[in-house]
């Protein structure tokens, strides 16, 4: 008897007699497709309940990237990045482990240095084997996170032994891992492991991610840019203050602002550096 969803046919289920040439009279076909629709019944409802949780779950995932997005902001180290944004995305995508990988381009190696873990799931982060990593073990891994691609595999069917050897060590089952790229250079990358079952990733919780690790990105390339300019600004001063002359810079496009005065003014003109 055939069954239909949106006017679509959706399927169909079967009666059979094993026993017997049957020949089935009206009541018995009235029966049947009264039980088709009680089948049917619950189908929908089983489809609209998780349709429920996919929402509420996805709902879930984004009011943690909301969350996290402030932490972010507000980060003065990487250190400060993962401190508490890994465990707020980690509980509410049901993972059981998140981590942040950091990329030494001119070794070619990777590390771990950022993790959280779930309840009742064993920690990595000093795993030996997770230390100077060569990207030369996990080439086909590498690679595609090198082309800016997620990599995402249920464990047991990765091709590439190395690969798989050092997953399975860790216990995981599925696994999802963004790649990290600042100032267009592969940075590292974050993971998402399940450890219970071979998880299928679907396209909206992916792209959900996608958005917490650019997000991660973009925070990163900000203190990066911080320091730089910071470290920039402090051999100018030392070089400034060590010219035997007076230096100083204006803003002209801002009312003649003041910016910088080294030391040697207050010598020449015996008004402070503050005056």
């Amino acid at each position: 008897i055939p069954f239909f969803s949106k006017g679509q046919l959706d399927g169909l289920i079967t009666f059979e007699s094993s026993l017997t040439n049957k020949h089935w009279n009206t009541d018995e076909i009235v029966f049947c497709k009264n039980v088709v629709d009680v089948i049917v019944i619950g189908l929908a409802n089983i489809k609209r309940y998780e349709a429920e949780r996919l929402t509420i779950y996805k709902s879930e995932i984004l009011t943690a990237i909301s969350k996290t997005t402030h932490l972010l902001l507000s980060s003065k180290t990487i250190a400060d990045i993962f401190k508490s944004s890994l465990q707020h995305i980690g509980k509410a995508a049901m993972v059981d482990r998140i981590y942040f990988f950091e990329s030494d381009n001119d070794k070619k190696t990777i590390s771990q240095s950022h993790e959280w873990v779930n309840d009742n799931v064993d920690s990595v982060l000093n795993m030996e084997e997770l230390q100077n990593l060569s990207w030369s073990f996990m080439p086909d891994l590498i690679e595609q996170l090198k082309n800016n691609t997620p990599y995402i595999e249920i464990v047991d069917q990765i091709k590439e032994h190395n690969t798989r050897l050092i997953l399975d060590k860790q216990q995981i089952k599925s696994i999802l891992i963004l790649p990290i790229f600042v100032q267009n250079n592969f940075y590292g990358f974050i993971g998402f492991d399940d450890c219970k079952s071979p998880r299928e990733w679907s396209i909206d919780e992916i792209n959900i991610l996608v958005t917490f690790a650019n997000n991660v990105q973009a925070a990163i390339e900000r203190i990066l840019i911080e320091k730089s300019t910071k470290e920039s600004e402090e051999k100018f001063r030392l070089l400034a203050n060590n010219i035997p002359a007076g230096v100083y810079l204006f803003d002209y496009r801002n009312k003649s602002r003041k910016i910088y005065f080294n030391s040697k003014i207050q010598t020449i003109t015996g008004y402070s550096q503050a005056d």
